[in-house]
């Protein structure tokens, strides 16, 4: 996932990670696993403030990444919790 340049700084990535989860949940996934490039630092402060964790860090081809993890089977638990989400994207 990418957010392009121009739109960058807006919450629009974050958004899109929180619909990918909710698709991946409904759809019956327990877990996310995604990688970013180590020298992304907006894009791992962003995966790891919405809760997921280095789980490896690696090379695919010549570029350094950051494997990460996320347990979807809390995050369903504490949605239930907490109510529906209105946001809409």
């Amino acid at each position: 996932m990418r957010v392009h340049p121009n739109h960058q700084g807006r919450g629009l990535g974050g958004e899109i990670l929180d619909r990918l989860e909710e698709k991946a949940g409904e759809t019956g996934y327990e877990k996310i696993i995604l990688n970013t490039p180590a020298r992304q630092e907006n894009s791992r402060k962003l995966c790891e403030t919405r809760g997921y964790r280095v789980f490896d860090i690696g090379t695919i081809g010549n570029m350094d990444v950051v494997f990460y993890q996320k347990d979807l089977v809390s995050c369903s638990r504490k949605a239930k919790t907490e109510g529906p989400s209105t946001t809409e994207v």
